[in-house]
């Protein structure tokens, strides 16, 4: 059964063997990669060193600066640049649920690191190790080292890094305000979120509790749950408990109680530490005797819990043994009753309602008892039908709820709020190591850092999806390249940006060309010029002109009006006022910022309509010349055209 073991320090600088050497030591690495193992050979005692390596199950480092290569290197600048009596680190030490399979307890134990890293000044560095128990290889624990510097992302080496971060500087005159400071000439701030003891009981233990118990209820374990409370809260609870099943009449839940009240009525266990377990008594005397004393206290509470649980127990079968004997005598004189007198027969009568009532009551508990447990069966074939294929009323079950809470977790809200409308199909697939999501055919397992696509480009929209339910702006792809500039197509289309220069040139160019034939298409379905496509090729005589009756008449209506009278057709026109907006003013006009085949194919024919509508009216000065052909029947502009 899952307990709770968790255990915090904090070491200062000079202090044991320093931040270097703890961190390789959980790393199992330099001094700490082996050990001396006693075996037997024959007659002989001989020792060997072999590699430790198997211990560590699973390590990593966040939130480091630039320039640290490996972990080791921080943690020894640490002991190096740390002012003296400073803190250098702090540790969290505690015991993984053994109910979780491996994969689960490093998501666990990673999800647990970075909420402890974050502070409301930003994220601090961290280490942390997941090591198999030397006793039972299959119990895992886990050490947290956490360094109290703020990385606010400026660049600075390990030097500076450690040193006072840069405070204002105080006036010379009084009533000036302080002066601010650059804050990349000092060192990295440091967080005050971790200072007293109310970090420790009101964040980390809670923390903790909470995330495990999280994780066993999915997992299926939902009647094992870890407590952070101490050992004599939860025994006054169990306490309090007992006495309200008592008042209740519940004897077999009262018993159940009287156990747990039993098991918790104990000290708190001490640690026993490596001096103590590796080296023996002699070399950790004080630890050794404080290791003694626990158990022989366990031992005596135990012992007085037992015996006054034991006497308890006794006291309530005398209890019942009495209620037998008074109700098999009331029962023998009443069948004797039959010549007392009345009043002794209405006392009869009213034993026996009484004896009915009470079968009626045992026969309504065994009902509803019977009640509870259908109900029970039929929830836990509910749950097991919720992955069957099948229809299913909308109603919000369980599973929804899981569903709900865990792409909360991980994604933003909107994100869990359109994929939960959608119904996507969600679970743990420890196997994968990761989270795997399904929409329709579409399927993606989220592994933390990377998301892989189970059915190559099918999965492409749920991938692009997921990536940004997960805030990521820019993204890097794996795979075969057909995969990749699929993906980076979609990743462009939807706002996000690509790491890879050349595939990320590609793609525009494929999406530019796709936008290019998708403009001529829409032109050709509506019947309008490719205004856009033209303007391109207007001559650059053609097109001094057009910037001449622009900057004369300052406005695009006008400008248009102005063409129209020169007897250009609305096509004409169109190409004219988009080669103004979008070829060379670059959205500079004052009334428009780029135009559309349609937007220029309206104002054309707009313009072509009030001039047919006006009087012909002659210029009262020369207007700048644009080339037009004359055609019979009617006077067209075509210097526009290609």
């Amino acid at each position: 059964m899952a307990e709770y073991h968790l255990h915090a320090k904090t070491h200062s600088r000079g202090a044991g063997k320093g931040a270097g050497g703890h961190v390789r030591y959980i790393l199992r690495q330099g001094p700490y990669a082996e050990k001396k193992v006693e075996q037997v050979d024959g007659s002989a005692m001989t020792k060997t060193r072999v590699s430790r390596a198997d211990e560590v199950l699973h390590s990593e480092s966040g939130n480091m600066p630039a320039w640290v290569q490996d972990p080791a290197d921080y943690w020894d600048a640490a002991d190096q640049y740390e002012r003296a009596n400073g803190s250098v680190y702090r540790e969290i030490e505690f015991a993984l649920p053994k109910e979780l399979p491996d994969a689960v307890n490093i998501l666990l134990a990673q999800d647990f690191a970075q909420r402890l890293a974050t502070v409301p000044e930003g994220v601090t560095p961290y280490t942390l190790a997941i090591h198999h128990s030397e006793k039972d290889p299959s119990l895992l624990h886990c050490h947290l080292m956490l360094s109290d510097k703020v990385n606010d992302g400026i660049d600075r080496d390990a030097t500076l890094w450690f040193k006072r971060a840069a405070a204002s500087r105080t006036p010379t005159q009084k009533g000036k305000d302080k002066k601010p400071v650059d804050p990349a000439r000092g060192g990295a701030p440091k967080t005050q979120a971790r200072i007293g003891q109310d970090w420790l009981g009101a964040v980390v233990r809670p923390l903790w509790a909470e995330l495990a118990n999280q994780e066993l209820a999915h997992a299926g374990y939902a009647s094992i749950r870890i407590d952070h409370r101490s050992l004599e809260v939860q025994r006054q609870e169990a306490e309090q408990q007992a006495a309200r099943l008592w008042e209740q009449g519940d004897h077999d839940a009262h018993r159940a109680a009287l156990e747990r009240v039993i098991a918790l009525d104990r000290p708190p266990q001490p640690k026993r530490g490596r001096v103590l377990t590796h080296a023996g008594a002699e070399k950790a005397p004080d630890r050794a005797a404080m290791v003694l004393g626990y158990e022989e206290n366990k031992q005596a509470r135990q012992a007085a819990a037992q015996a006054a649980a034991q006497a308890h127990r006794e006291a309530l079968a005398l209890e019942k043994a009495l209620q037998d004997a008074e109700q098999v005598l009331e029962r023998a004189r009443l069948r004797q009753g039959y010549r007392r007198d009345s009043w002794e027969i209405r006392e009869r009568w009213a034993f026996r309602q009484q004896e009915r009532v009470r079968r009626r009551e045992e026969e309504r508990l065994l009902e509803a008892q019977e009640q509870r447990e259908r109900e029970e069966q039929a929830q836990d074939d509910r749950e097991a039908a919720e992955t069957a294929p099948g229809v299913r009323y909308p109603q919000r079950s369980r599973w929804r709820e899981w569903r709900a809470q865990t792409l909360s977790r991980k994604y933003d809200p909107a994100y869990s709020a359109e994929m939960a409308k959608r119904d996507i199909y969600c679970r743990w697939m420890p196997a994968d190591g990761g989270l795997y999501l399904r929409l329709g055919k579409q399927e993606v397992i989220d592994q933390g850092p990377l998301l892989l696509a189970k059915n190559g480009a099918l999965d492409i929209p749920l991938l692009i999806e997921t990536a940004q339910g997960k805030g990521w702006e820019t993204l890097t792809f794996t795979g075969p390249a057909e995969f990749q500039e699929k993906a980076a197509i979609a990743a462009l289309q939807a706002g996000l940006a690509v790491a890879d220069a050349d595939l990320a040139q590609r793609a525009q160019a494929v999406i530019d060309a796709q936008r290019e034939q998708e403009r001529i298409e829409a032109a050709q379905r509506a019947g309008i010029p490719d205004a856009v496509g033209l303007a391109k090729k207007v001559s650059s005589e053609d097109g001094r002109n057009l910037c001449a009756l622009i900057e004369k008449h300052e406005t695009l209506e006008a400008t248009a009006d102005a063409l129209a009278a020169l007897g250009f057709d609305s096509k004409a026109i169109a190409v004219g006022v988009t080669y103004l907006v979008n070829e060379r003013y670059r959205g500079q006009t004052k009334d428009r910022q780029q135009l559309t085949n349609e937007a220029a194919a309206q104002i054309g024919r707009e313009a072509v309509f009030r001039h047919q509508q006006q009087p012909e009216v002659l210029f009262a000065g020369p207007e700048p010349t644009v080339q037009a052909e004359n055609h019979p029947d009617q006077n067209k502009g075509h210097g526009l055209e290609d």
